[in-house]
């Protein structure tokens, strides 16, 4: 979490986002995110549905992929 709170730039989502997974890659860990190549199919399923009033997601581990739909 210090990790990302001070890579991270408060109020952009995308900079918590990018600090999240340079994190796992430099620590060589694995976590459920659905970063990177995946994160780009959620935004397509999204934009696919022009701007969705409501998103429900189910499970969270720690709110990447939630606060990435949130963003769109």
């Amino acid at each position: 979490m210090h990790y990302i709170l001070g890579q991270g730039r408060k109020d952009n989502i995308p900079s918590i986002h990018k600090a999240i997974e340079t994190f796992i890659r430099e620590q060589e860990l694995w976590l459920k995110l659905a970063g990177d190549e995946k994160g780009a199919v959620i935004d397509a399923a999204i934009a696919s549905h022009g701007r969705p009033m409501l998103v429900v997601e189910v499970g969270l581990y720690v709110g990447y992929s939630s606060t990435r739909m949130a963003s769109q």
